[in-house]
């Protein structure tokens, strides 16, 4: 079970990161020095959440079957 869940996960990260715009989408790289860049955020922050929850949920499974 656990493994399918880790590969669920997996496939729909990499699918998620297919329909992903490019982020200058014309071609200009920044306005002003002062106005925002298009630049993404997400960074892999999504995939380290999703680690943490993980991981959090088997500690949890793991005291749960031992008391």
């Amino acid at each position: 079970m656990f493994k399918y869940l880790i590969s669920t996960i997996f496939i729909l990260f990499v699918v998620s990161s297919f329909g992903q715009d490019s982020p200058f989408p014309d071609d200009t790289p920044c306005g002003g020095p002062f106005e925002p860049c298009p630049i993404p955020l997400d960074g892999g922050v999504s995939i380290l959440i999703a680690a943490g929850l993980i991981y959090g949920g088997k500690k949890v499974n793991d005291l749960n079957k031992k008391g």
